[in-house]
C-alpha cells in the first residue's frame, strides 16, 4: 500500500461518540470511488476522533462503508459525492444525505418512467426528508445530529427496500400483460449431487433450468482422465424433464475449483493455456447440440489461483472463449464476474474494473452473448458486502449497458453454524440483512431479491448457488433443502414465484 504521507486525496470525518470506531470496527472497510463507482485504493485511519480515508487522487469521491441500521442489519451505504476540504465532515450526516438523495432520485427516475407511488409511500418520504433535516441544521450540536441522521437511516434504509418491492410487483404485473408467464430462467447449480436432485419432487416444480456445474476438478480430477458418469446422467435427466440446461462454469477462478495437479504447472504459462483449452474443447464437444448455454469462465476478473496476474487471467479468458466459439459458433456463451461491486479494487491495484472487464470482452468481438453477475452476501471473504435492494438494482441497471443480456447467480447463508460439505471455506460476516442470518432471513431476502431481478426484461436467467446442503457445495449453508433432506422455508418461496410468474 502507498505510505498515508504520499497519498493526495482525503476525506476526513468526525467520529460521534468518539469511540464509534471501537463499536463498529467494520468503518474500517470504508473506502472511496469515483462518479464512475470504481473504487480507488484507499487506506482509512483513525486518530483520536477522526477517521481519514486516502487515497492518490486529488478529487471528489463518494466514500462507501458498512454501518449498522437499527433495526435492519449492517449495510455498506455511501456518501453523496464530497470535496476534500479542511473541516472533517460529519459521519452520519453524510451518510444520512447520501442514502436520501439516493432514494430521492430512484424514486423520481421510476415515476418518470410510469411507476405509480402510492400516498403511504410519499408519506414516508417526507418523514425520511424531515429527520434528514434535523440533522443537517444540527451543526453546533454533533451529538443530537448523529442521533437525527440515524434516524434518518433507519427510515430510509427500509423504505428502500420497501420501494423496491414496489416497483417489481408492478413491473412483473406490467410483463405479465405481454407474456402470460415469463421466460426467465430459474435455475440451479448441480454437480456430482445428481442423487438429491432426481429422487426430490420438488425440484422440477421450482426450477425450469439446471446449470451443470462441469467443474474442472470434478470432471478431470486426474490429468487426462474424465469423470463424465454423473453429468451424463444428469444431462439426460434434464432433457428427459425438458429442463433448460447451462453448462459450467468450465473454469472458475477460485483454488477449490480447479484440479490440484494443475497447479504442478503453475510457472508455466503457456502450458496452463494449453491445458484450459483442450479441457473447453473436449467438455463442449461432448456435449454439443445437447448444452446450447455455456459459463466458460467465472470470477477472472478476481480470481485469486494459480497465483496469475490480471493479464494472464484476461489471456486465458480470451483464449477459452475462442476455443469455445469455434467449436460450437451456434451456442451462447458467458462470462461470470464476482464481486460487481468491486470492492477488492480499493486494497489491491487492478487495471479493470467488473465493470471495463466484461465490457473489454464484449468489444472484442469474441461471441460473448450474455453477462453473468454473482451476488453472494452472508461471507467474509471476497463475497460481496451485505446492501439493501436498491444497491442491488443500481447496481444490475449499470450492468445493463453493456448492451447484452444478464445472468444473476444468488447465494445468501440459512444460519452461522458450521457446513462440512462446504468446499469455499468462507466464514461467515459480511453485513446483516434483517438481523442474523437464519432460515427465515434467507427465505425473505431470496423471495424479494429474486422478484426484484425478474421484473428486470434484460436478465435472462436466474442461478441459484446448490439446492442440497448435504451434497458437497460452496457456498456454506446457501441450499433449499436441510442435510436431513427437508426442505428449508426458501424452497416454498422458489416454488411459489415459479408457478405464478415462469413457465
Amino acid at each position: 500500500m502507498y505510505p498515508f504521507e504520499a497519498m493526495m486525496g482525503t476525506l476526513r470525518f468526525a467520529l460521534e461518540p468518539p469511540d464509534l470506531m471501537q463499536k463498529v470496527p467494520e468503518l474500517g472497510a470504508a473506502y472511496i470511488t469515483g462518479m464512475d463507482r470504481v473504487p480507488s485504493r484507499t487506506q482509512v485511519q483513525v486518530t483520536g476522533d477522526i477517521l481519514t480515508c486516502y487515497r492518490n487522487l486529488p478529487e471528489s469521491g463518494v466514500v462507501h462503508m458498512p454501518w449498522p441500521i437499527d433495526g435492519f442489519g449492517q449495510v455498506m451505504l455511501r456518501t453523496a459525492t464530497l470535496r476534500e476540504q479542511d473541516e472533517p465532515y460529519r459521519l452520519q450526516v453524510e451518510l444520512a444525505r447520501g442514502k436520501v438523495n439516493q432514494l430521492r432520485n430512484q424514486l423520481g427516475d421510476w415515476e418518470l418512467m410510469g411507476l405509480a407511488i402510492p400516498a403511504s409511500i410519499r408519506a414516508e418520504m417526507r418523514a425520511v426528508m424531515g429527520k434528514l433535516s434535523v440533522a443537517l441544521t444540527g451543526r453546533s450540536q454533533p451529538a443530537s445530529a448523529a442521533r437525527a441522521a440515524e434516524a434518518a437511516l433507519a427510515a430510509a434504509v427500509p423504505l428502500s427496500d420497501k420501494l423496491c418491492q414496489l416497483y417489481a410487483d408492478q413491473l412483473l404485473k406490467y410483463r405479465h400483460q405481454q407474456y402470460p408467464q415469463l421466460n426467465t430462467l430459474l435455475s440451479c447449480r448441480v454437480g456430482t449431487d445428481v442423487a438429491a436432485v432426481v429422487n426430490s419432487p420438488e425440484f422440477c416444480r421450482a426450477f425450469n433450468a439446471v446449470t451443470v456445474q462441469l467443474t474442472w476438478k470434478d470432471v478431470e480430477p486426474a490429468e487426462g482422465e474424465y469423470n463424465w458418469e454423473p453429468f451424463d446422467a444428469l444431462v439426460d435427466w434434464c432433457l428427459e424433464n425438458k429442463l433448460v440446461i447451462k453448462g459450467g462454469p468450465l473454469i472458475q477462478w477460485s483454488p477449490n475449483s480447479l484440479p490440484a495437479w494443475l497447479w504442478m504447472w503453475e510457472d508455466q504459462f503457456d502450458t496452463l493455456l494449453n491445458f484450459a483449452s483442450d479441457f473447453v474443447e473436449t467438455v463442449i464437444s461432448r456435449y454439443r447440440g445437447r448444452i446450447r448455454l455455456w459459463e466458460i469462465v467465472a470470477r477472472s476478473n478476481y480470481g485469486v489461483a494459480l497465483s496469475l496476474e490480471e493479464e494472464k487471467r484476461v489471456r486465458m479468458t480470451v483464449r477459452a472463449l475462442r476455443t469455445a466459439r469455434d467449436l460450437d459458433p451456434e451456442a451462447t456463451y458467458l462470462i461470470t464476474l464476482v464481486q460487481p461491486w468491486a470492492e477488492y479494487m480499493a486494497r489491491r491495484d487492478y487495471e479493470y474494473s467488473p465493470l471495463n472487464f466484461a465490457d473489454a470482452l464484449i468489444r472484442a468481438d469474441l461471441g460473448l452473448g450474455a453477462i453473468g453477475v454473482e451476488i453472494v452476501m452472508g461471507y467474509d471473504k471476497d463475497a460481496s458486502y451485505c446492501r439493501d435492494h436498491l444497491e442491488i438494482s443500481e447496481m444490475l441497471d449499470r450492468y445493463a449497458v453493456l448492451g447484452v443480456p444478464l445472468h444473476v447467480s444468488l447465494a445468501v447463508p440459512s444460519g452461522w453454524g458450521a457446513d462440512e460439505k462446504a468446499s469455499s471455506g468462507w466464514s461467515f460476516g459480511g453485513g446483516r440483512w434483517h438481523g442474523e442470518w437464519s432460515e427465515q432471513t434467507q427465505a425473505d431476502w431470496l423471495e424479494q431479491t429474486i422478484r426484484l431481478v425478474a421484473a428486470k426484461p434484460y436478465v435472462q436467467e436466474i442461478d441459484l448457488s446448490h439446492f442440497s446442503d448435504a451434497a458437497p457445495h460452496e457456498f456454506a449453508l446457501a441450499g433449499l433443502v436441510r442435510t436431513d433432506g427437508t426442505p428449508k422455508p426458501a424452497l416454498e418461496r422458489v416454488m411459489s414465484f415459479r408457478q405464478h410468474h415462469l413457465r
